[in-house]
């Protein structure tokens, strides 16, 4: 029986012993860029951690506070809490991956957590609801999604994500790197790898996904065996994804944003509905593979046949970059016009930070639209909280940076009902939610050292892991991997965050 445990350890330094210590903060780790260095102010919320990954501000101006290795850091005005769960982080991308608020966390206090947990590498990784207590400390947690979740090594996916009273929730295709690829599991509709997957709050299935019902769809027996007729796991919303680590479901539309992470040549934005196919592996990016193995139609010679999903913006491995970072459209309150169109994403392997113009529609982005916001070290996540500031996490520096806007509207930005800030506190609309955690691998050439366990691997025919048994992996693997809103409390703990706390420990565990 897997077993999570809990250790929370929570602060007994005063917090007006802080305030002579405030000066010694360092400096921010993502430094903004071009139009963006004008346009807004920027402060380092949180120094100092080992791997963060994702990031919660609730509506109560509590912030929530994910770590690789399983550790959570709960600030709020009172001082720091903070609690564990223990996670398999042996291969480099698993862990506590991604963090987001029940919709009616105002009166249930429910938080959900991805993180890699099981004692069977078939069933590798879980969906946890936890309540948060008024007193900042996590209570016992349940299991809301569990069995299916395959996760060797690499490629483990960790997005989440909620929106309409639907988790949605990512998974990768489990490593297996090569090039041309191998690995079928995107395209297999009996797997959760490779895939986005929606379920209700409680875990079981919505009748609405879109293979409930059906039978004889494209499946396999393992990762590298021929392709055949199976019963669906109807937990899959969308698939043909290699390791999409970061998406985000966009609240005007219900549309996917999904930053999906290449292999050797390109790294893709993709946006699309859910109930189709969006390429890999018969696609990376605009580079399209023909192997012998795959249906001669690519995405419309699989069951149910989709044409594949275009790509709505897509780069080389060049300069750094080999590992995008998908993120979230910049329509919070408050924030000026010219920036709420634009949608913001990163690559981990280079640090840098960049907007593309969104179209009118919302169903993609204007061509030549891309411009520069900023760089930093391993980025990991981007959210926008219930104060409607913009989040970076970046995992390498160990840093949360908060970015508001210098000169804001005139809206009324009262905080959205619920006290979840929004999407998971983090798109300023109803729900729980934002891009979800940190695992992400590409197998691209000359990557940079990941953080976490050791060193990417270089160049060359098979890039990265060649077996998911091993956590080797080339490119990016993300080793798991100013103004207004917060509470005085929380501002005044942001340059604080890195000292060595008095802790005590209470332990308690869950079967």
């Amino acid at each position: 029986m897997n077993r999570i445990r809990f250790a929370p350890r929570f602060s007994t330094l005063p917090l007006a012993l802080l305030l002579p210590l405030l000066a010694a903060s360092p400096a921010a780790a993502v430094e903004l860029a071009g139009e963006a260095a004008d346009a807004f102010n920027q402060e380092t919320l949180v120094d100092g951690l080992a791997e963060p990954t994702d990031i919660l501000v609730l509506a109560d101006g509590r912030a929530v506070i994910t770590q690789r290795g399983g550790d959570i850091a709960i600030l709020a005005d009172g001082g720091q809490t903070d609690d564990h769960i223990n996670v398999h982080t042996d291969a480099g991308e698993q862990g506590l991956l991604s963090v987001v608020a029940d919709p009616n966390f105002a009166t249930n206090h429910y938080l959900y957590f991805y993180a890699s947990t099981g004692d069977e590498v078939e069933n590798r990784h879980k969906v946890l609801r936890v309540e948060l207590g008024a007193d900042n400390q996590l209570g016992e947690p349940t299991i809301i999604v569990d069995e299916g979740l395959l996760g060797p090594a690499n490629h483990n996916g960790g997005g989440l994500i909620i929106d309409d009273n639907y988790i949605y929730l990512s998974v990768g295709d489990t490593g297996h790197n090569a090039t041309p690829p191998n690995n079928r599991l995107g395209t297999c509709l009996n797997s959760t790898n490779g895939k986005i997957l929606r379920v209700a709050l409680d875990g079981s299935t919505p009748p609405e996904n879109p293979l409930v019902g059906q039978t004889g769809v494209t499946g396999c027996a393992s990762w590298d065996q021929d392709l055949q007729p199976m019963d669906p796991d109807e937990r899959i919303y969308a698939w043909g994804f290699r390791n999409p680590f970061r998406f985000w479901v966009d609240p005007m539309t219900g549309l996917l944003w999904v930053g999906d992470v290449g292999e050797g040549a390109r790294e893709e934005i993709s946006v699309g509905e859910g109930g189709l196919h969006y390429g890999w592996p018969f696609r990376e990016g605009a580079v399209e593979y023909d192997e012998a193995w795959m249906p001669a139609n690519a995405c419309m010679g699989v069951t149910p046949a989709t044409e594949c999903v275009p790509v709505a913006h897509d780069y080389p491995h060049e300069n750094g970059d080999n590992c995008v970072i998908g993120g979230l459209i910049l329509d919070a309150c408050g924030w000026p016009d010219v920036w709420k169109g634009r949608y913001i994403f990163g690559d981990h392997g280079s640090g840098r930070v960049w907007t593309l113009n969104v179209n009118a529609g919302r169903t993609g982005v204007e061509n030549g639209s891309l411009q520069e916001f900023g760089d930093g070290d391993g980025l990991a996540s981007f959210r926008i909280g219930a104060d409607n500031a913009l989040y970076i996490v970046d995992d390498k520096a160990g840093t949360v940076q908060r970015i508001t806007p210098k000169m804001a509207t005139g809206e009324d930005c009262g905080l959205p009902p619920g006290g979840s800030g929004g999407t998971g506190g983090m798109t300023g609309t109803s729900g729980s939610g934002g891009n979800g955690g940190t695992g992400m691998s590409s197998g691209g050439t000359g990557a940079a050292p990941t953080a976490g366990s050791g060193p990417s691997s270089g160049s060359g025919g098979t890039n990265g892991a060649t077996d998911a048994q091993s956590s080797e992996d080339g490119g990016c693997g993300c080793r798991a991997v100013g103004s207004g809103g917060m509470s005085a409390g929380l501002a005044l703990l942001a340059s604080a965050f890195g000292l060595a706390w008095a802790r005590r420990r209470r332990g308690r565990s869950v079967r």
